[in-house]
């Protein structure tokens, strides 16, 4: 990250926070400094720290996941195929993957495999959250009201409730 920042304000400071996340991220593709040039406009560009975060998504280390453990049982393929033609009877091929030894005793255990793989892939699309959480703040109805028996707990939050 050797390109300078040349936004306005607020985004500096999102730049600069960015380049202290990647310098303390335990990623290692991010410290070698391995981010595509695309990547990197985007970044450069993001004007929110929200953006930046969804940017950041796929490479922050995380935990070992029901993706990442279908990935290394080899459903990876499946999952590829099942997004990308989905004219295929998904039994059909899941039944392809059946292998005891790699935990994946059916069809619908291949299947559920490829789903987690898709579902880590969906949360951690940057433009597909921007679209998701644009919908939301457009769409979405938020109500919230104290819990029976805790009103003195949530008497600091009473401007944000609803009375009931």
């Amino acid at each position: 990250m050797t390109r300078s920042c040349v936004i306005w304000k607020p985004a500096l400071a999102i730049c600069a926070n960015w380049k202290t996340v990647v310098r303390r991220s335990s990623n290692p593709s991010l410290k070698q400094g391995k981010l595509t040039d695309a990547l990197e406009k985007a970044i450069t560009s993001t004007l929110s720290k929200t953006e930046l975060e969804d940017l950041y998504l796929p490479y922050k280390p995380k935990r070992r996941t029901r993706g990442q453990i279908a990935i290394e049982a080899g459903l990876e393929p499946l999952a590829d195929l099942l997004w990308n033609e989905p004219a295929h009877d998904p039994e059909a091929e899941a039944a392809k993957y059946i292998n005891a030894d790699n935990g994946i005793a059916d069809s619908k255990a291949a299947l559920d495999g490829a789903r987690y793989i898709l579902m880590e892939r969906f949360a951690e699309d940057a433009a597909l959250l921007a679209k998701v959480r644009d919908y939301l703040w457009k769409n979405a109805h938020l109500v919230s009201t104290v819990v029976s028996g805790k009103e003195e707990e949530g008497a600091k939050f009473r401007d944000l409730l609803r009375s009931p």
